[in-house]
């Protein structure tokens, strides 16, 4: 993550992709550890998420608009084919409604969630 200013041109997204709303492994905590706990209250406050659905935050610290989380791994700490790709396009959905920029994501499903970053890079690529 780099320090570009909030108020750059580009629109940063952070992706998280979480299962539920409380995660510590991975992209999540890392994410947590850098924007703080702000993000979390809000999507607390949200709740549970849906397998493969996404919702808006703020960015807490971190130097972009906001963090997109989505629920790509189920309760288990697993992932599917159907939970990676759908959590793609509700991601890329709100990038979308929201006239977004730029997204950045991280591999949904590989490491906790079960997959190989190839068979996880690859089915989001096709979506």
């Amino acid at each position: 993550m780099n320090n570009r200013s909030k108020s750059s041109s580009t629109h940063g997204i952070a992706i998280l992709f979480i299962g539920g709303y409380c995660c510590r492994r991975g992209v999540s905590d890392a994410i947590k550890k850098k924007a703080g706990y702000a993000p979390f209250r809000e999507l607390g406050r949200i709740g549970a998420l849906k397998l493969g659905s996404a919702v808006v935050t703020n960015a807490g610290k971190l130097p972009y608009q906001a963090i997109i989380h989505v629920a790509g791994i189920n309760m288990f700490w697993r992932t599917s084919a159907y939970s990676i790709r759908t959590s793609v396009i509700s991601a890329m959905h709100l990038v979308n409604t929201r006239n977004d920029t730029s997204v950045a994501f991280p591999l949904i499903g590989a490491g906790s969630g079960g997959f190989s970053p190839e068979q996880a890079l690859r089915l989001m690529q096709e979506t």
